[in-house]
């Protein structure tokens, strides 16, 4: 059985990964995964820019998440994060943020390959992860149908996804899809099944 560390006591991402079949553990150390959670906005300084005015951020937030993050990256545990999780993924790799845009306060959809992902969003932020100062290779990004980023594939193992998995049940096209990227990304496997997951 997996082991996950989640930030925060967030009832839905434990309520999902316990359905996944992991075990919620309350200590980075023997983790298999660590879970950044959403939230407030990523602090505009941490990655090198003023705050424009249109971030409602929390630093005490910001110490917890990024020193989870560090951590984790110490202990070799690699890190999944779901909305701001995202983005503060994005920055710890080395990125930045678009401080504000607009329409993903709403479900839409993700283009992966030719497959096309119902999901819902609630971010007013997006994530740029393709800057030159990144820690580790950007092996995989893509884009909700507006061109907006959505999910970030890191060399390092760590995976960002600006969607919200745990607004559905086990079954959902966005639930599924979200274990297959964490299987293929975290854990280095290839299991998709399409007519299992509901995709064709």
């Amino acid at each position: 059985m997996r082991k996950v560390f989640i930030e925060g006591n967030d009832h839905l991402l434990i309520s999902m990964f316990q359905t996944e079949g992991y075990e919620v553990v309350h200590s980075l150390l023997g983790a298999d995964l660590l879970c950044v959670e959403g939230g407030a906005d990523v602090t505009p300084e941490l990655y090198g820019e003023a705050n424009e005015g249109l971030s409602g951020n929390d630093e005490n937030k910001d110490v917890v998440t990024f020193g989870l993050m560090a951590m984790a990256e110490i202990l070799g545990v690699p890190i999944v994060g779901i909305c701001r999780g995202s983005q503060a993924l994005c920055v710890h790799e080395g990125g930045k943020l678009n401080q504000h845009i607009n329409g993903h306060g709403r479900s839409h959809n993700v283009v992966y390959g030719d497959r096309i992902i119902p999901v819902s969003s609630t971010h007013h932020q997006e994530a740029q992860p393709l800057s030159t100062y990144m820690k580790a290779d950007v092996l995989n990004v893509w884009y909700a149908e507006d061109g907006v980023v959505e999910v970030t594939e890191y060399g390092s193992n760590n995976l960002g996804c600006q969607f919200h998995p745990e607004y559905f049940s086990k079954g959902h096209p966005c639930w599924d899809f979200f274990f297959e990227l964490v299987d293929k990304v975290c854990f280095d496997l290839d299991i998709y099944d399409g007519e299992k997951h509901g995709y064709n």
